[in-house]
């Protein structure tokens, strides 16, 4: 008895065949369902971000209120941490994680923790060319912020395609990260950001209100001008972190979660009542050593290193038999 078509061994197909009917089945697979709760607080985050970007862009003459424009953005980018903090944990506690909501708190993240951060940034330090300069002086200067604003915002969107590719649905994968996260980059940018925008209100009311620039000493504004060029710097630094392979540690899943002694209470009642009493000090502080503690950790580690290791060759070198 001949062997029918479908029984022929030369008829079957490859490993290689299957392969490629699975990635085709996979390519053609349609979003069916959403979770609403967990996308609806990702697309706040995106949707405040753009509203961030909106409202540093607008025409903004001279201070007149207790915040400035760039100020305003800041906050609502504070909003967008928010949200980005609570769409992934109420996925992962509804049980719902999928890889379109992955996606989607990327893109979101661009415009929240790359773009807008970036335009604010660039916005900020212009205005204050055009003010302390002239706008005949400043176009170099002008070019070079643009040019760091624009490194700032091809690092986040490089450390946010490498985050989607190495990163793990499960919880316990989220104690640490490769590089700093781009929420946390943000943050120490916009803190120095607010910082400024502080020593820059020219407002008699509000919280904002500063009236440092009336005194006498201030009226050469130097330190509005040297902050003005630092804050570029600072973006470049910590666009170049976001892309590196320094350690940081997930702070809520590291010292808030679970069980800690009592002396991690004592500090966190320290660390509000500091917020309470100086808080764009304490959070630009905060901010700040959380954004290069890592380098710095890795390069204090270095030295020891080297320094153990030229005490081991000391100890290694024997002793002269004539002395």
């Amino acid at each position: 008895m001949t062997p029918t078509k479908d029984n022929t061994p030369g008829d079957r197909p490859t490993k290689a065949q299957r392969r490629e009917k699975r990635a085709a089945r996979r390519r053609k697979r349609i979003v069916a369902s959403i979770a609403i709760l967990p996308s609806l607080l990702t697309l706040s985050n995106g949707l405040l971000g753009f509203a961030a970007i909106a409202v540093a862009t607008r025409q903004e003459a001279a201070f007149s209120t207790a915040l400035s424009n760039q100020a305003i953005a800041v906050w609502l980018l504070v909003g967008a941490m928010l949200c980005d903090m609570l769409d992934g944990r109420v996925a992962r506690m509804t049980h719902v994680t999928s890889d379109f909501g992955g996606q989607l708190d990327s893109m979101c993240d661009i415009i929240s923790f790359g773009v807008a951060p970036a335009m604010i940034m660039l916005r900020t330090s212009v205005i204050t060319m055009h003010e302390t300069l002239g706008v005949e002086k400043d176009m170099l200067f002008e070019r070079a912020i643009w040019c760091c604003a624009a490194t700032y915002v091809a690092c986040a969107v490089v450390r946010l395609a490498r985050f989607n590719v190495e990163n793990e649905p499960d919880e316990s994968a989220h104690m640490d990260f490769k590089g700093l996260p781009s929420p946390g980059a943000a943050a120490g940018l916009l803190s120095l950001i607010l910082l400024f925008e502080h020593f820059r209100n020219k407002s008699d009311g509000g919280w904002m209100a500063n009236s440092l620039l009336k005194a006498d000493w201030f009226a050469g504004q130097w330190m509005l001008a040297a902050m003005a060029i630092l804050l570029p710097v600072v973006a470049v630094l910590i666009g170049l972190l976001m892309v590196s392979r320094f350690p940081y540690v997930h702070l809520i899943n590291q010292y808030i979660r679970g069980k800690k002694p009592v002396g991690y209470l004592v500090k966190m009642v320290l660390m509000v009542l500091a917020v309470v009493i100086m808080p764009l000090v304490a959070l630009t502080i905060a901010t700040q050593i959380f954004v290069f503690s890592a380098p710095v950790k890795a390069i204090i580690a270095k030295i020891r290193g080297a320094t153990d290791e030229e005490e081991d060759d000391l100890q290694e070198i024997p002793s002269d038999p004539a002395s």
